[in-house]
């Protein structure tokens, strides 16, 4: 099953489109993987960035917001991507787990 993390901050309102975009991609991926949003300025919570998702993030030079991780893979950082086009990246991956098993 894929770990898909969205990471964006600075409370509910500005991280709003963050929000409808792990919406998005719950209802399209259903129960094929896991969709989590995070905020980096949450220290404690459900919202708090795993540790080693954050050091996984750092080594790949992380240093802005918003980001899309799968499986600890940073697909994009400082916007949000196209959605379709995430999806698209989701369900490839997707398509090679399903193979594999």
């Amino acid at each position: 099953m894929l770990d898909i993390a969205v990471l964006d901050c600075c409370g509910p309102d500005d991280s709003a489109a963050s929000r409808q975009f792990v919406e998005f991609l719950r209802r399209k991926v259903g129960d094929r993987a896991q969709v989590h949003f995070y905020d980096p300025d949450q220290p404690f919570g459900p919202e708090q960035v795993p540790l080693p998702l954050a050091g996984r993030l750092r080594e790949q030079g992380a240093n802005t917001v918003p980001i899309l991780a799968i499986d600890g893979d940073m697909v994009a950082q400082g916007s949000l991507p196209d959605w379709l086009e995430s999806l698209d990246i989701i369900n490839s991956r997707l398509a090679v787990l399903e193979r594999g098993n």
